[in-house]
């Protein structure tokens, strides 16, 4: 039997197949290929899976800031990856983003 391809549908934010537990080991390997250690990771995976529905951003925010306690170190993740919505802050959150770079010492 030959079958027809009519559309193809992504499910990326898991709304149709629960897929949490793929993003879990990602945030896994992420964690431990970076060489954190075991309770640092736990703690993190436990605020992920208590919060499966927060954005990533808001998710890594919580691990620099109130984990690792470097808040430093989330603002260079933010800048070094092009992350604009670090507070869903629309227009100026680059700005925002320059000044507390210059806050912590980096950048210009």
């Amino acid at each position: 039997m030959k079958y027809t391809v009519d559309s193809i549908i992504f499910d990326f934010d898991g709304v149709i197949l629960e897929s949490n537990h793929v993003r879990t080991e990602g945030f896994k390997l992420l964690l431990e290929g970076r060489k954190y250690d075991a309770d640092t990771v736990a703690r993190f995976i436990r605020f992920h899976e208590k919060n499966a529905g927060l954005s990533r951003y808001y998710k890594l925010r919580y691990l620099f800031y109130e984990i690792l306690n470097q808040p430093g170190e989330f603002l260079r993740y933010c800048i070094s990856h092009g992350v604009g919505d670090v507070d869903h802050g629309g227009p100026g959150v680059y700005y925002r983003l320059y000044h507390l770079a210059q806050e912590f010492g980096f950048g210009p």
